[in-house]
């Protein structure tokens, strides 16, 4: 569930915005990647927030890939 993935994504700390979009994908139906904006000071890479996600998701609702800006 989308929703379920936004709230964990913008749960994580400084997370300011969580923009998501989905692919289709032939083996899932469809795939999350995401977008992450953190305020200055705060943020992450890739691998912080796929490890975030695994901690608190089913493997097949961690999106794909996630973008990490610092606002």
């Amino acid at each position: 569930d989308v929703n379920e993935v936004k709230e964990v994504l913008m749960s994580f700390p400084g997370a300011k915005e969580a923009r998501l979009k989905t692919t289709g994908d032939e083996l899932w139906g469809h795939r999350i990647h995401a977008e992450m904006v953190f305020s200055a000071g705060y943020g992450a890479v890739e691998r912080d927030m796929l490890s975030f996600c695994r901690e608190r998701m089913a493997n097949y609702k961690i999106p794909r890939t996630i973008n990490v800006i610092v606002d």
